[in-house]
């Protein structure tokens, strides 16, 4: 039933049925159990403070475009999920690999 959309009536009927329900605290602690080890969503500020922290010493070096229009890089990560780009493949233009020397048209300036 993943992705059904409830009526308004079928989501009063839901709340009214978990009205004045209690969990008990032995119930609250296997949640926790078992949410133990398991990654935390990362927040906006950790997700960029950590891409800060992968970046080179110099910071990224500027793209071109195929357009022939010049990018500079601020978040790797980020700059290729707005352009539609295979990130390890950028990664290997930007390192200087041998077997990449441009991708989708994109190289550096």
């Amino acid at each position: 039933m993943r992705g059904r959309k409830l009526s308004e009536e079928t989501k009063k009927k839901i709340k009214q049925s978990l009205m004045g329900h209690i969990v008990k605290q032995s119930t609250k602690q296997k949640i926790s159990n078992c949410h133990r080890g398991k990654p935390r969503p990362c927040t906006e500020a950790k997700r960029i403070s950590i891409a800060n922290a992968r970046k080179p010493e110099g910071g990224f070096p500027s793209l071109i475009s195929p357009s022939g229009q010049i990018f500079h890089i601020d978040i790797l990560s980020d700059f290729c999920r707005e352009h539609n780009l295979h990130l390890p493949t950028i990664c290997g233009l930007i390192r200087g690999y041998k077997n990449v020397k441009s991708h989708k048209g994109w190289r550096l300036s």
